[in-house]
């Protein structure tokens, strides 16, 4: 899930096998669903919806298939190559619109998991794609893990930039996120205990050159350093949910003008093995979000904010009615409104149907997904 302003979107991969994103806007002081966005072209198990961004201003969403398959002139089939799609979104009418784009890779052999990961900033959009190793069924040589830049996905001639590949087995382009001049690529199991890579375009050559690699002070084989992340201008937070015998932690970092710098490591303070702490993350300014799926046995979500010079005791958004362990598996924050994802709640859809959570003061706004 996202939200960006008055803009949100909810990916809903498993739908009807095939997976389906759904839209909301907030109007008239509430949320409400104004676009259900399914391609033409899905097929069974291609996963659209696995991730999704939106950017309020530009008016876009941008939404992974990871597990679509490549259709070969030759009448072959590259499977689970992924793709990724944006929609131009247009309210200028009482009914919505929108210009769908899709991109596929271009690398000759193909990609793996191609949108595992997406991330929008304006019209610009990073892909990861987090490969496949060679230990795979049917699988001679690695397919790498790599990331992927477009400078406009509206621009006719779509010109892709590879910022960098990686062995799959180090999953570099599991998370991705973009801001401003910064693309931040997760790479959790890079050494076997997770990584974040940064990157900057030299203004001069216009390659993409790393700025930082960024591990964990504390590092232990199996953390799942750098799974989420995510990026607000010199702010950063990553997440290791699989650390301390999966009770997890979260590790904020702070930009000097020249680097990253390791600011505070965040934990659950009622933490115990298989809580997973920082399964999702997300920061907006003097706000920090953290969810723990499987926390108390129905997942949590903690907000923080920035009072001083210190990030102040987390408030626990957890409503009433909640009663699954995968509370907390997703969640975004922007301005005022805080979201949650709780990926097995049943309603009146169905067991397990899911459904999301809108916070600002008190709980606006919760809905099941069809």
């Amino acid at each position: 899930i996202a939200i960006d302003g008055d803009l949100a979107v909810i990916g809903s991969p498993q739908h009807n096998n095939q997976g389906a994103a759904y839209v909301y806007r907030y109007m008239n002081e509430t949320w409400t669903e104004v676009l259900k966005l399914q391609p033409s072209d899905l097929d069974t198990n291609d996963g659209f919806g696995w991730a999704v961004d939106v950017d309020a201003t530009s008016q876009t969403v941008a939404i992974g298939a990871l597990w679509q398959d490549k259709n070969l002139p030759d009448g072959s089939v590259l499977h689970d190559v992924g793709s990724a799609y944006a929609y131009q979104l247009d309210f200028s009418s009482s009914v919505p619109s929108y210009t769908e784009y899709k991109f596929i890779s271009g690398v000759s052999g193909g990609d793996h998991s191609f949108g595992h990961s997406v991330s929008l900033d304006g019209n610009r959009l990073l892909i990861g794609s987090i490969g496949m190793g060679s230990n795979s069924p049917g699988l001679v040589d690695d397919i790498p893990a790599r990331a992927y830049y477009l400078a406009d996905f509206q621009d006719q001639i779509i010109n892709f930039e590879m910022i960098a590949e990686h062995d799959a087995e180090s999953q570099f382009g599991y998370h991705v996120s973009l801001s401003n001049d910064h693309v931040i690529i997760g790479a959790p199991g890079d050494d076997d205990k997770g990584a974040v890579y940064i990157y900057k375009k030299d203004p001069t050559t216009f390659l993409w050159e790393q700025e930082q690699r960024i591990v964990a002070n504390d590092a232990q084989v199996g953390d799942f350093f750098g799974s989420y992340a995510d990026v607000d201008d010199t702010r950063l937070i990553i997440g290791a949910p699989m650390s301390a015998n999966n009770t997890g932690a979260a590790y904020h970092y702070e930009h000097d003008l020249t680097h990253w710098q390791f600011d505070q490591k965040f934990v659950d303070n009622n933490g115990s093995p298989g809580r997973f702490f920082s399964t999702s993350v997300g920061i907006d300014g003097d706000s920090l979000l953290i969810g723990s799926q499987n926390s108390n046995n129905t997942g949590e979500a903690f907000l923080y904010r920035y009072q001083g010079d210190d990030w102040s005791d987390p408030m626990n958004l957890i409503p009433e009615d909640v009663g699954s362990s995968m509370y907390g598996f997703s969640g975004d924050i922007s301005g005022q409104f805080t979201i949650i994802g709780d990926l097995q709640n049943n309603n009146i859809q169905g067991n397990n149907a899911g459904a999301i959570y809108i916070f600002a003061d008190d709980i606006i706004f919760v809905n099941g997904l069809d």
